[in-house]
């Protein structure tokens, strides 16, 4: 997107609409960019138009800022500013390259402000993993992908959160790679409002969480939904179950991709996915 305007008495811009994602950051740019023109503000007039009084190559004056709002490997966003600089199309985020001409027309100083908004085409999503420790009794791969119950004599202790808290709409997943046919009950899988630092092992579940057990859903050990969906039970090696907060701030299970419905509203805070490799669930990994 190109933002560009002439600055005399006035400072007008012309500029094409925006994509819903990209609305909220360009408004916290533009603060900024009027800023960036105050200093070349004239209480004259001039009259300039395309193709009238254009700068030479080398009779104005030209400054250049880039702003960039980039998503690391961790999945923390970050801003930084850089004068001079060219935009990377390779970034995993949202830049504003902002550029000032200043010259002369007709005896007034004028400046050109030009702004680039750019976008990928699609923002490489940060990989979710699960935290490298969790309760007593399970286990994290090295990549943070595979969580597994070391004793499958001892049908619980086996909790662990992602690394990272849930975006709006992310679809934390797992798939059942190793079930054992020995109890009544299988995975847990849900939303906790601590972080992976902060769980109050062992008594995570009476702590922040709201999980799905067999068909029922608890919030804090407490059963808010009875006969919720297809019973966790059942579910075999391959089978996925999965877990969404939606923007909206109702929160929905998933298994084997297909939607189990509302299971609770008002989820409006932030939370880390966590599974519990209970009973007959000993081994799960992130899809």
């Amino acid at each position: 997107m190109l933002l560009s305007g002439v600055v005399s008495k006035s400072l007008h811009y012309e500029f094409a609409p925006l994509t819903s994602d990209v609305k909220m950051r360009a408004m916290e740019f533009w603060t900024l960019l009027v800023l960036f023109g105050l200093s070349i503000l004239d209480s004259g007039t001039a009259d300039v138009s395309d193709g009238v009084c254009l700068a030479g190559e080398s009779d104005y004056e030209e400054g250049s800022l880039v702003i960039r709002l980039v998503r690391d490997k961790a999945g923390i966003w970050t801003t930084s500013v850089v004068t001079n600089d060219l935009l990377d199309d390779s970034i995993n985020g949202t830049a504003v390259d902002i550029n000032r001409k200043l010259f002369e027309c007709n005896g007034q100083e004028v400046a050109i402000i030009k702004a680039v908004i750019a976008v990928p085409k699609k923002i490489k999503k940060y990989q979710l993993k699960f935290y490298p420790s969790g309760a007593k009794n399970v286990i994290v791969s090295k990549d943070g992908l595979t969580a597994t119950r070391i004793d499958i004599e001892d049908e619980g202790n086996a909790g662990v959160l992602t690394d990272n808290p849930l975006d709006n709409e992310q679809l934390f997943e797992v798939k059942l790679d190793k079930v054992i046919d020995l109890y009544t009950s299988s995975i847990g899988i849900g939303i906790s409002r601590f972080t992976p630092e902060s769980s109050p092992y062992p008594h995570w579940m009476s702590s922040g969480t709201i999980m799905l057990y067999n068909n029922q859903v608890f919030e804090e050990e407490v059963i808010i939904k009875q006969l919720y969906a297809t019973n966790l039970r059942a579910l075999k090696v391959g089978d996925r179950i999965g877990v969404m907060v939606k923007r909206n701030g109702e929160l929905h299970f998933f298994i084997n991709g297909e939607d189990q419905g509302i299971a609770k509203t008002g989820v409006k805070y932030e939370v880390h996915g966590v599974i519990d490799l209970y009973a007959n669930a000993v081994q799960a990994s992130i899809v």
